[in-house]
């Protein structure tokens, strides 16, 4: 079954999956990641949203102005108001302060690569023409001829969009490619994943931005130029 169908089947309920569903889970790693993602955003929020009844009952019977059911009502709304206004802050925080904008997208470009290990191969085998063109489709136009050899195509979920997902087979080994039409970088991002002896950059393109990231032994200045000139974005 295809992965993007069962993302939209996962995003939709994530608490009532079919079996066809879970059978693609038990047998696909990116999809199972995914899944892992979904329901930890779920939990967070569920955990966010709970509040302590008996804690707020008993609060409420210390105070003499308390004891009306209006009363132990108004100071539950009130503390889920604190908490609501106090997420709220922080996300326009975030929006605007860049530093952690860029940081934010740094982590999930580089936390990204561990969601699909069926991509990191070293091949000689092309990805078919038509699985290339429906993932970026809408997005981006690419000449192979230009950027080498594509092994991989994938749709994937990144920063709350569905973007394409490459692999270029590098003069070192499998590169991965993430592209984001939508992601304005106003300097190149540094990508760093020690552990796994790798490294990468996230560079600005028209409206949008790439990632590229592979080996640390990897030249990324050839690869940066060839998707300069082979990449161009449709949207």
């Amino acid at each position: 079954m295809d992965c993007t169908l069962i993302r939209e089947r996962i995003e939709s309920d994530p608490a009532r999956l079919d079996d066809a569903t879970v059978a693609h889970l038990q047998h696909c790693t990116a999809c199972s990641a995914y899944a892992d993602r979904v329901h930890n955003a779920e939990r967070l929020i569920n955990q966010a949203l709970r509040f302590d009844v008996t804690a707020l009952r008993r609060s409420a019977t210390k105070t003499p102005v308390a004891d009306s059911p209006w009363a132990r009502h108004r100071v539950a709304i009130s503390g889920f108001a604190a908490a609501l206004v106090l997420g709220v802050a922080v996300w326009f925080g975030m929006q605007a302060d860049p530093n952690a904008d860029a940081a934010g997208l740094v982590a999930e470009v580089v936390g990204h690569w561990y969601e699909e290990p069926g991509s990191w191969v070293q091949t000689d085998v092309q990805v078919s023409a038509a699985s290339l063109e429906q993932v970026v489709s809408g997005q981006a136009e690419i000449d192979i001829a230009e950027l080498g050899l594509l092994s991989y195509a994938q749709s994937c979920f990144v920063r709350g969009e569905w973007v394409p997902h490459l692999v270029l087979q590098g003069e070192q080994g499998p590169v991965m490619l993430l592209l984001l039409p939508n992601e304005v970088v106003d300097e190149p991002l540094p990508l760093e994943l020690p552990e796994e002896g790798l490294s990468g950059v996230i560079v600005p393109h028209g409206d949008g931005s790439i990632a590229i990231m592979g080996s640390d032994s990897e030249p990324m200045t050839p690869i940066r130029d060839r998707l300069g000139a082979s990449v161009e974005w449709s949207i």
